[in-house]
């Protein structure tokens, strides 16, 4: 969720990918050890959609605090730049 919502969401923050990644791993690993046999799969399908709702509203949460970086989809670099190498962030 955290790679998708990044590169689609012009909202997506570092803060928000963390939060999303680690609360999405801790569901994944509480949920396979703790869901019973005959319920096999929904530990896998579950964590998304819990990594998701923490992602939107972390980031949501967050907006004045930790900013988009870039916005490389707007900018449009110079020849020179080009060849430098040179950042726009």
């Amino acid at each position: 969720m955290p790679f998708v919502q990044g590169i689609y969401w012009r909202k997506a923050n570092a803060a928000a990918a963390i939060s999303s990644i680690v609360i999405g791993a801790i569901s994944r690993l509480t949920l396979h050890f703790t869901l019973p046999a005959e319920w096999a799969g929904f530990d896998t399908l579950i964590p998304p959609v819990i990594s998701l709702f923490t992602f939107v509203s972390v980031a949501l949460a967050t907006q004045e605090i930790s900013k988009p970086q870039c916005k490389a989809f707007e900018y449009i670099p110079t020849e020179k730049e080009l060849v430098k190498g040179l950042d726009h962030c």
